[in-house]
């Protein structure tokens, strides 16, 4: 092989062998013609030879010289340069291997090129320099007309670079994972030197393309990410967590970044819990009961897998509870004192909404409800005096007066009405006059007491109450008087005559 064409890595063959490309496609007549002007050649070889014969038996001894000292290379050179007499079917042969090694030559150009343009030297220079020593080997047997060692070279050079063709996808699968490993180990240097070879192999890969630019800013992602991590030390985590964002929107595709944000919130929110949980014992430590469940429903919506911030809010209910009922409870005795009955029944059927089983709360609703309907009777005998002029309803008013006294724990409310209600009743028993006029002819009769007989005037002393009178007379309809006598009242005066004449008719 020539000097200038191993200085060509993209040429295995001289300008001999091109000149061989083109001496293949000529018609076979051109090979016939070869065989008859080789035939030339020899005839005049012979005679030349017959020449030199006689010169040599003749000439020659008498003019010997020693012979000139010959270089090898120039032998070599003179030798390649001689043509071989070869025979018709020789020449054949050397034709068909010459085309089989120019067609397996091509396939290795081809794919000595393909190889080149995905940068094969920075990812299988050792093996691909080897196949090009191969195929340069075998340019040397071609130009030697060695065609069949030259074929056997090429085929050798075609099978070793095919062998590297086929290691493409995992080459390229080693170097983009050694570049996204220097990627998140940050190793920004590293990762670009590995991927930059995964792209010469694949310019086209997606994933590839997105490592080397987020490879290309992960100087400025891990400037963020450092800067984040002071801040979370010194406590500023939202400025924190503004840095990361930062960093996600310049690659939003790092796993650091994504880390570190969870890191970040997850910060945020145990701070966010630490802080409502703080503020809510602290109002509850004040019995601001409204703000203490703000605080710890918050600290719940925060971290509502845990139990504590329920236990709080259910402590801080029962305290308000209790709060509210100690309150209530102040508030109906202090109603029973000042004798406001349905004000304290109110509020204890409050307290029992609340907690059913208080008994003091079941006794305090007892006794303001009994309270409250003696208070009610008593009123309503004094409201309404007029009713005691009933027999009955006298009868009851001493029960419910004699129940009054009864109480030990009287309020002035009470003992005013005690004092009332026996005044109202000792006033009953008090006669009253009644004076009644008639005309003499109609017979009176005070109802349910018996008859008064027929007179002109008559005084009666009765006590407080409603009295009946029926007066009746022959021959007239009969005539009914209603009175009601009331003590401390004026002097009552009735006339009772029959004047309305019956109908016999």
């Amino acid at each position: 092989m020539s000097k200038e064409s191993t200085n060509d890595s993209n040429s295995f063959v001289s300008n001999d062998v091109s000149l061989n490309l083109s001496t293949q496609r000529q018609p076979i007549t051109v090979a016939l013609g070869t065989w008859i002007s080789t035939r030339y050649l020899t005839i005049i070889a012979l005679l030349i030879l017959i020449a030199a014969l006689y010169i040599v038996v003749f000439t020659l001894p008498s003019n010997v010289q020693p012979a000139p000292q010959i270089n090898s290379a120039d032998f070599v050179k003179e030798a390649l340069n001689k043509p071989i007499d070869v025979s018709p079917w020789q020449e054949a042969q050397l034709a068909k291997n010459r085309q089989y090694a120019q067609t397996i030559l091509s396939k290795v150009m081809k794919k000595q090129k393909l190889l080149e343009q995905k940068k094969v030297k920075t990812w299988a220079k050792t093996d691909f320099l080897q196949a090009i020593k191969l195929a340069e080997s075998g340019d040397v047997h071609y130009r030697l007309q060695e065609f069949e060692q030259a074929l056997h070279n090429y085929q050798q050079t075609l099978a070793q670079l095919q062998a590297i063709e086929d290691r493409i996808d995992n080459t390229f699968n080693d170097y983009y994972q050694l570049g996204k490993m220097a990627l998140i180990a940050s190793n920004q240097q590293l990762a670009i030197e590995k991927l930059t070879i995964a792209l010469h192999i694949k310019p086209d890969d997606e994933l590839a393309l997105i490592a080397i630019e987020r490879s290309k800013v992960l100087h400025e992602v891990i400037t963020l990410i450092d800067e984040g991590t002071v801040l979370i030390a010194e406590q500023n985590l939202n400025a924190a967590k503004a840095k990361f964002l930062a960093a996600q929107v310049i690659d939003s595709r790092s796993e650091i970044v994504v880390e570190q944000l969870n890191v970040v919130n997850n910060a945020i929110v145990e701070q966010n819990y630490s802080k409502a949980m703080s503020q809510g014992y602290k109002y509850l430590n004040q019995q601001s009961y409204p703000q203490a469940l703000l605080a710890f429903n918050v600290a719940k919506k925060v971290r509502p897998q845990l139990i504590d911030p329920q236990k709080a809010i259910t402590e801080t209910k029962n305290k308000q509870t209790q709060a509210i009922i100690t309150e209530k409870s102040r508030q109906a005795t202090n109603d029973e004192a000042l004798e406001q009955w349905s004000k304290a029944i109110a509020l204890y059927q409050e307290i029992l909404s609340l907690d059913n089983t208080l008994m003091s709360a079941r006794i305090g609703l007892i006794r303001s409800q009994s309270r409250h309907k003696l208070d009610s009777e008593l009123n309503t005998v004094i409201n309404k005096p007029a009713r005691l002029t009933n027999n009955s309803v006298y009868r009851e008013a001493i029960e419910t007066l004699n129940d009054a006294k009864k109480l030990k724990q009287a309020g002035a409310k009470l003992n005013q009405q005690i004092v009332t209600i026996s005044s109202l009743l000792q006033k009953l028993t008090v006669a009253v006059p009644l004076f009644i006029t008639s005309d003499n002819q109609t017979q009176i009769t005070l109802y349910r007491v018996g008859e008064l007989g027929n007179f002109i005037n008559k005084e009666l002393q009765l006590r407080p109450g409603e009295y009946t009178f029926v007066g009746s007379r022959e021959g007239y309809r009969d005539v009914r008087h209603q009175v009601t006598i009331m003590p401390d009242s004026d002097q009552h005066t009735l006339e009772i005559s029959c004047i309305e004449k019956v109908s016999n008719g």
